[in-house]
């Protein structure tokens, strides 16, 4: 199974009825413990990044300050 928390959910519920598989964590958030990264998590940092250096470029040419507002979670 490929995917996130629900995906993992719905797997916990399978292999509870013995029935064997392999999960493969396909998430932004990169908060999957055991994993060094997951799926998504390298595009949607370069994605942010390319997105950020095109508002900077937009910002500076027309003087304007803009705020930037990214998804971030924590797992308190």
């Amino acid at each position: 199974m490929i995917g996130g928390d629900e995906t993992f959910r719905a797997a916990h519920g399978v292999a509870r009825m013995s029935i064997p598989l392999a999960e493969i964590p396909k998430m932004i958030d990169n908060d999957i413990s055991g994993t060094d990264a997951t799926i998504g998590f390298d595009t949607a940092g370069f994605t942010l990044t390319e997105a950020i250096d095109l508002l900077h470029v937009t910002a500076e040419s027309h003087r304007r300050i803009m705020v930037v507002e990214i998804m971030l979670r924590t797992n308190d």
